[in-house]
């Protein structure tokens, strides 16, 4: 029923759940740590490097539907929720090898190749909020990241065009 001015104010009985949604009372903040390392060396006009990225992700959002099983409601009498902890986590390597050739008579080019892994519990660190598939088993949720990329190959070249003097 929409709500006039004069009673805008809608009476609920005590015993009716209005909400469908929950946080636990122990939530907390996620916290994302990354830390990588690089070493470079010059060849003449080449620069040749390889890196090593690790990210590591706790305490992040996991959705949870702990009244929805797999033959529909476990408490009859109790409303689908979704409850909202921070027990997920989440993990990245990645190693990065690059050469690069500096520009010599306007010419440049370069390719840098990343090996990566990405794999995680929650959809806090790139997807869409999800929920839960199984809350009886949360174990089951650890897989591949939504974003991981295995393998990437990325290049460029540079060419510099003889404008003005020189």
């Amino acid at each position: 029923d929409p709500l006039t001015l004069a009673d805008p104010f809608v009476v609920a009985s005590p015993t009716t759940t209005t909400n469908n949604y929950g946080i636990d009372r122990d939530y907390v903040l996620g916290l994302i740590q990354t830390w990588n390392v690089d070493v470079s060396r010059d060849l003449g006009f080449w620069n040749l490097g390889a890196s090593y990225i690790g990210t590591r992700g706790s305490d992040l959002d996991l959705l949870r539907a702990p009244n929805r099983g797999a033959t529909g409601l476990i408490l009859e009498d109790v409303q689908a929720f979704t409850w909202q902890a921070a027990e997920g986590r989440s993990i990245l390597k990645a190693g990065s090898f690059r050469v690069r050739r500096r520009p010599v008579a306007g010419i440049g080019f370069g390719a840098t190749y990343t090996l990566a892994k990405s794999m995680d519990n929650t959809t806090a660190t790139g997807g869409n909020a999800t929920v839960a598939q199984d809350d009886t088993n949360l174990a089951a949720e650890w897989a591949l990241s939504s974003f991981d990329r295995r393998h990437q190959l990325s290049a460029d070249l540079t060419v510099e065009l003889p404008f003005g003097p020189n």
